[in-house]
């Protein structure tokens, strides 16, 4: 039986392969709580972890009042958590493709961000905020986006070396807050990989608040509240 299967598996190995590429419609979800985003004083850009889906975040706004309206943005590729099994979650991107994963995903963040930033007030703020991957996600997008913002949380999140950016977009990041946080006991950031995110907050010239918490790689609600209140 081996013998009857090899011929084929080696026409297969040797056959070339072209990729093509076909931009198709794709019907993307995002949550909201339920403030009036018209009288709002401030609007909030969400993005989740990797495995995560997108009301997990709002699981952790429970402080927010009347003040806040709440965006918690899915990313487009859904798997099960436990291989074929388990809850549906979700991710941003992986190394295959990864190009055009950011830019679909940067194209549907603007188009998010468009739709609710246009109906604010004119004093309102804009509050960016990621989780873990999500907050890489972020920095990606504001790479490829001019998005107004007054405040971006980059909780647990890594800050690419992978990309460029511009002097202007570095003098413009460094007149709004920025804050970089990530626990102590965050199982994913050694002392290592700590020492080599600030080699390249130094390196992208930006002024970052980098705060260390008591905790590991998780959302803590009191962490988040906490440091909204000290910045903005």
């Amino acid at each position: 039986m081996a013998s009857a299967c090899s011929p084929l598996l080696n026409i297969s190995l040797a056959m070339d392969f072209i990729e093509h590429q076909i931009k198709v419609s794709k019907t993307a979800h995002y949550y909201t709580n339920s403030n009036d985003v018209k009288s709002c004083k401030y609007l909030w850009i969400m993005c989740h972890g990797y495995g995560m889906l997108a009301e997990n975040l709002l699981g952790k706004m429970e402080w927010a009042n009347e003040d806040h309206f709440l965006i918690s943005i899915e990313g487009l590729s859904k798997f099960y958590w436990e291989g074929v099994t388990g809850r549906p979650v979700a991710s941003w991107m992986t190394k295959k493709n990864r190009l055009d994963e950011i830019e679909d995903y940067s194209n549907y963040l603007s188009l998010v961000y468009k739709k609710y930033y246009s109906q604010i007030p004119a004093d309102a703020k804009v509050i960016l905020f990621g989780f873990s991957q999500g907050g890489t996600t972020i920095w990606r997008w504001l790479q490829r986006e001019n998005i107004e913002f007054d405040l971006f949380i980059n909780y647990a999140g890594w800050v690419p070396e992978d990309i460029k950016f511009s002097p202007e977009q570095k003098m413009i990041f460094n007149q709004k807050k920025l804050i970089q946080l990530y626990g102590n006991k965050d199982k994913y950031l050694n002392d290592e990989r700590k020492m080599q995110l600030h080699k390249i907050i130094e390196m992208h010239e930006f002024k970052i608040a980098i705060h260390e918490f008591n905790g590991e790689h998780k959302m803590y609600a009191g962490v988040i509240e906490n440091n909204f209140n000290k910045y903005i």
